[in-house]
């Protein structure tokens, strides 16, 4: 059985999601190494994030610059935010004081995927207005989870050109 490398680089960020979460939940049970985890998920995805588009910009030549950091943009800015989401919400579990500079990091890249995400889907024209103000209703309300879905499947509907 052979495995290509699209699927391969599937499955480290599905690693890099699951260490991400799982640290997350190490971090609420006092397990020692919770802060190691997080941080492996988080570059595991950001490798994962790197790699998929470096590969996509030298084997297409048809892709633009403008594509390939739209594409970095959107999924760092989401796994930054996610993963800050994640590490800085412990000490508010624990009610520790709450670290407000990481919150609005969290903040900061959360925003900076919503209005990249919302740009994408306003302007695409491969769907109907009833679908744009569905994703622009879920984005802005459900940004967590609306945005796993628009990354991995939602996004290939979305733009004409997307492998």
């Amino acid at each position: 059985m052979k495995i290509d490398k699209n699927t391969l680089l599937k499955v480290s960020l599905y690693v890099g999601f699951g260490l991400v979460i799982l640290g997350a939940f190490a971090k609420i049970s006092h397990w020692k190494g919770a802060d190691a985890i997080i941080i492996i998920g988080f570059v595991v995805t950001l490798i994962y994030t790197m790699t998929q588009y470096s590969i996509n910009y030298t084997n297409n030549v048809k892709i633009q610059p403008t594509k390939v950091i739209r594409d970095i943009t959107i999924y760092s800015s989401f796994i930054i935010g996610l993963t800050i989401f994640v590490y800085a919400t412990y000490p508010k579990t624990v009610s520790l004081q709450s670290p407000a500079l990481l919150y609005s990091l969290c903040g900061i890249a959360t925003l900076i995927f919503v209005m990249s995400v919302l740009n994408e889907v306003l302007s695409s024209r491969r769907i109907n207005l009833s679908e744009k103000i569905m994703w622009t209703i879920c984005i802005i309300l459900l940004t967590p989870l609306t945005g796993f879905v628009y990354l991995l499947t939602g996004r290939k509907r979305i733009l004409p050109i997307l492998e």
